[in-house]
């Protein structure tokens, strides 16, 4: 059975969940790929970490996992994250007769919501999902319960944390425009997610799921 691609675009600053793979689908953790580009150490300067951001290399580990999977759809968050690695990475594809079949693009549906969510949270640039912020600013260090073995400093944080943001916005608009010279707009759905309430509670998660398991 021929697997299928899905590849999920969503602004980093609203990615808060995981989704489970389960027994047709598969869903890529790019922690694992991140974390293999940092070492066990404090992260002081910006270009300690802006390296994996880029960094066309890792479809060589992604090739190697999708090969290995025996589901249906393998489904990617936020990656291919440029026009390079988006190209390099269908290149890679075409070599085992597979392409990104569709696309859903998850996003808020005004920049103000974007702007609160930052001002309360933090992403983490390894697993990439949310975090509280420090609110009292004690701590000198800070990441996600998920990675705390790698620090940041907060103002190194802030700064990757906006880099982060307008990455995506620049490089998803690419992305689209790449996939869209070979295949239908039918084959992109789209999300918005209107405020904070709707964002924590299960709705976003089950209208991805529900797409997927179409």
């Amino acid at each position: 059975m021929e697997k299928k691609i899905i590849l999920i675009l969503i602004v980093p600053i609203v990615k808060y969940f995981d989704l489970d793979s389960k027994e047709n689908n598969f869903f890529f953790d790019i922690r694992k790929i991140n974390r293999n580009f940092l070492s066990k150490k404090i992260i002081k300067e910006e270009k300690d970490i802006f390296h994996f951001l880029e960094n066309i290399e890792k479809n060589e580990k992604v090739m190697e996992l999708i090969k290995n999977r025996k589901e249906k759809k393998i489904i990617f968050t936020n990656y291919p994250k440029s026009k390079e690695e988006f190209i390099s990475f269908n290149k890679e594809l075409e070599k085992i007769n597979l392409k990104i079949n569709s696309i859903i693009i998850v996003d808020t549906i005004n920049y103000d919501l974007v702007e609160n969510l930052m001002k309360k949270y933090l992403i983490c640039p390894i697993c990439e999902k949310i975090f509280l912020r420090d609110e009292n600013n004690k701590k000198k260090y800070n990441l996600c319960p998920n990675d705390e073995d790698i620090k940041f400093s907060q103002e190194i944080l802030n700064k990757i944390n906006i880099e982060m943001i307008n990455y995506y916005f620049h490089n998803s608009k690419n992305i689209i425009e790449l996939f869209l010279k070979n295949n239908s707009i039918s084959n992109i759905q789209h999300i918005k997610i209107r405020n904070i309430e709707e964002l924590f509670s299960e709705k976003i998660e089950n209208e991805i799921l529900k797409i997927i398991n179409k």
